[in-house]
């Protein structure tokens, strides 16, 4: 008799071995979203002034979800482009007959076209003789340019250096530079507006009730009114404050200031352990005045 697989004898054990690879994918996976996500969050906290943050925490996942996709999208954009280089000789390169003798004229006329002509529109006889198109003309070009010179470089890369070095352009360098810039305007940009349920690194206001015998004076002074600092009372609330970071062990916050341009000196971060805290009021719940006023009494804090 012929030999017959293992797997074809046992469904149980194909089915077993599925498993095990989809559990080898899903591992990958999840590593490189956490990765990826507390890369994010370590250089937000590195332009923040927020120290070194903790190696273990679940919200890295949802902060890693948008760069992995980016950089997906980029793997098959590469993917997409190497496969039509390698199909664009056949369809338009050198001998070619019929029709796409025809498309090959059209893009070799496209590309040297809006080549020289964009040249000629950047020159001052073209911006004093038709002001209009001078100021949108160029951008017209570049992307009539930027569609023919991807069909260049494939059919002609196998004859022509430049196609060569053209076709090496928009193979590799197109998917790896707008990953990049993607990825570093995630990062700078989209990544510290979004809140912090959606992975994001978006301050919190927050008036936190703190255990003053537990907290230095110098600390009191910057995230503590002056009249509860005062007070004789143990539990006191801060004045508003920006939360950057809530994780299991401590809060890393900054006296809150209005968002506004310019310089100036930021207030100093403070990690505050969660054992000195013993209640978080969060703005939105009611008005400022209400959320910053002090308890009447330590009964009033929950702990």
């Amino acid at each position: 008799m012929p030999d017959v697989r293992e797997e074809e004898k046992s469904p149980v054990l194909a089915w077993v071995k599925r498993i095990g690879e989809l559990r080898d994918g899903l591992l990958v996976g999840a590593s490189l979203l956490y990765g990826l996500g507390y890369l994010v969050w370590s250089l937000n906290a590195w332009v923040e002034n927020l120290g070194l943050l903790p190696l273990i925490d679940s919200q890295y996942f949802m902060a890693g979800t948008v760069p992995a996709v980016i950089l997906w999208l980029a793997y098959l954009g590469f993917s997409g482009l190497k496969r039509l280089m390698h199909q664009l000789p056949s369809w338009i390169g050198p001998g070619v007959k019929g029709w796409r003798l025809i498309l090959r004229w059209v893009t070799l006329i496209g590309f040297w076209g809006s080549s020289v002509s964009w040249i000629v529109s950047l020159t001052e006889w073209c911006q004093r003789e038709f002001p209009e198109w001078a100021l949108s003309g160029p951008y017209i070009l570049i992307a009539i340019w930027s569609i023919t010179a991807l069909f260049y470089a494939g059919a002609e890369q196998e004859t022509d250096r430049a196609g060569k070095w053209y076709a090496l352009y928009f193979t590799y360098f197109i998917p790896v530079g707008l990953a990049s810039l993607v990825v570093s305007a995630y990062i700078g940009l989209v990544h510290p507006n979004l809140p912090h349920e959606l992975g994001g690194s978006r301050p919190r206001c927050a008036y936190l009730d703190i255990i003053k015998a537990q907290v230095s004076d110098e600390t009191l002074r910057d995230i503590v009114p002056p009249d509860a600092i005062n007070s004789d009372r143990q539990v006191v609330r801060s004045i508003k404050l920006a939360v950057f970071y809530s994780g299991s062990d401590f809060m890393l916050v900054k006296p809150y200031t209005e968002p506004r341009g310019g310089g100036g000196v930021q207030p100093r971060v403070y990690e505050i352990g969660k054992g000195v805290i013993e209640a978080a009021n969060w703005c939105g719940q009611g008005t400022d005045e209400e959320a910053g006023a002090q308890p009447a009494h330590e009964a009033d804090v929950l702990r």
